[in-house]
């Protein structure tokens, strides 16, 4: 019988990249918490660790090398790709920093560091990514589709779907695009589908080929630009950071305090203690 929370493996296989301030996961990673919710980041994500505020890094040690870092690479996913509420990711990094084998005190600092001085979003942000995922799940699967043996009529039906993505990223507020992106889908769309019904009256076989290449190209295109994690941004707000002697500070007080507690100390709470 399973018990949660848990990862989904024991370690955790990454690459290191450029002067080491980064990793790349070589291979899917998700935690599941005490309600069975899933958490997972996918193969290739990139971390640098910097969900977690560096102010706190000379304390409670680095996220790409210390004991919690399979919970800070899912913690910096959902901060560059949020999918969930700010205050549920921070919760479940706590949870997950548990589940990782860290004592409780080290848990709850952390837990402090991220709420009250890591990033923060809107429901805005979470709608964008959301759509971002999902654009780039459906281009996924009409690409699959191309690539097998499909009828016109099937062809037909993907080419729509990219035209309606075309005309979806046209008006979307979701991302900012360049114009030139923009047109060369549309235009690649647009001959794709004139393309098309050329072939009603002529089934050539070589010209269908040709429009499923054609057809792939622009998939190609709209692919690299709806990839969620090359569309990130960093909308975390900047915070006022707390000294050392702060966070050594805070890190004996909250020993004994609730979650609900920690929640309620704000440094301008923190300094009115003596």
């Amino acid at each position: 019988m399973t018990t949660y929370p848990y990862f989904s493996s024991e370690d955790v296989d990454v690459s290191l990249l450029g002067d080491g301030n980064l990793i790349a996961l070589n291979q899917e990673l998700s935690f599941f918490d005490k309600n069975k919710k899933k958490w997972w980041v996918f193969q290739g994500f990139k971390s640098d660790g910097a969900s977690i505020p560096k102010t706190f890094w000379s304390i409670i040690g680095s996220p790409l090398t210390g004991k919690y870092r399979k919970s800070a690479i899912i913690h910096d996913k959902y901060c560059d790709l949020p999918t969930e509420k700010f205050q549920d990711v921070h919760k479940m990094f706590y949870e997950a920093c548990l589940c990782e084998g860290l004592d409780v005190g080290k848990a709850k600092l952390m837990y402090w560091a991220v709420l009250h001085f890591g990033p923060e979003w809107n429901q805005t942000k979470i709608d964008n990514v959301r759509w971002l995922e999902e654009s780039f799940k459906k281009i996924q699967n009409i690409q699959h589709k191309l690539k097998q043996k499909t009828t016109k009529k099937e062809k037909l039906e993907s080419l729509r779907e990219v035209i309606d993505i075309g005309n979806n990223l046209k008006t979307t507020k979701h991302i900012n695009l360049s114009s030139d992106k923009i047109e060369e889908i549309q235009y690649l769309t647009e001959q794709n589908y004139e393309t098309f019904y050329t072939l009603e009256a002529n089934e050539d076989d070589e010209q269908i080929e040709n429009l499923t290449d054609s057809l792939l190209k622009t998939l190609n295109i709209t692919t690299q630009i709806l990839k969620p994690e090359e569309n990130k941004k960093n909308i975390w707000k900047q915070k006022e950071q707390p000294t050392t002697e702060e966070i050594k500070k805070a890190q004996d007080i909250i020993q004994n305090l609730e979650l609900e507690d920690i929640e309620k100390l704000t440094l301008t709470n923190l300094r009115k203690y003596k």
